[in-house]
C-alpha cells in the first residue's frame, strides 16, 4: 500500500457521525427485540466449560453490557433434614429465599428414595460463598433445626 492509498483511507475516516442528528427507534422494533430476548430454558444452567462456570445474564431494557454483573446463576438446591410435615411449597419458598432468589420449587424429586427433601431453584451470587446449611425454627416452638443444603451440578471449582 503506497502513501496515496493510505491518505485516501485516512480521509474517508470521519468523526462527523457524532455530529449528525439523533433518530428515535421505532417502538415496534424495540418491542420485537424484547420479545426475541433469551428464554428461561436457555438461561437454565449452570453451564460450565473446562471446570469453569459460564454465566449468562438476561438483558434488561437495552441490554447495556457495561451495566451487567455476570455474577448470578441458577442452581437446584436440595434442602435435607426437614420434618415430614414441613415438606411443602410454602416452606420451600421460605427456605429458598434464605439462600437466594427463588425461581421454582420441586416437591416431587425428593419423594423418591429413602431420603426426603425439597428441591428449590434459586438464583445465587457466585462471587459469595455457598451456604452449606440453614438454622431455622420451622415450627415456631423455639426448637432450632439445621437443614442441610446440597447443590446440584456444582462445578468442581466450588469449595
Amino acid at each position: 500500500m503506497n502513501e496515496n492509498e493510505i491518505a485516501s483511507l485516512c480521509n474517508a475516516l470521519s468523526i462527523g457521525e457524532k455530529e449528525s442528528p439523533t433518530k428515535i427507534l421505532d417502538v415496534k422494533l424495540k418491542d420485537r427485540g424484547e420479545q426475541r430476548g433469551p428464554t428461561e430454558d436457555f438461561i437454565g444452567g449452570p453451564w460450565r466449560f473446562d471446570r469453569a462456570i459460564i454465566i449468562f445474564e438476561e438483558p434488561i431494557g437495552t441490554g447495556d453490557i457495561a451495566n451487567m454483573g455476570f455474577n448470578r446463576t441458577k442452581f437446584w438446591v436440595q434442602v435435607h433434614n426437614l420434618p415430614i410435615l414441613c415438606i411443602s411449597e410454602e416452606i420451600g419458598l421460605f427456605l429458598g429465599n434464605m439462600i437466594g432468589e427463588v425461581r421454582n420449587i420441586d416437591l416431587e424429586a425428593g419423594k423418591n428414595g429413602s431420603s426426603r427433601f425439597i428441591r428449590v431453584r434459586v438464583v445465587i451470587k457466585v462471587d459469595e460463598p455457598l451456604q452449606r446449611s440453614l438454622r431455622v425454627d420451622l415450627l415456631g416452638d423455639g426448637k432450632i433445626i439445621t437443614v442441610l443444603l446440597r447443590y446440584e451440578r456444582v462445578p468442581g471449582f466450588c469449595y
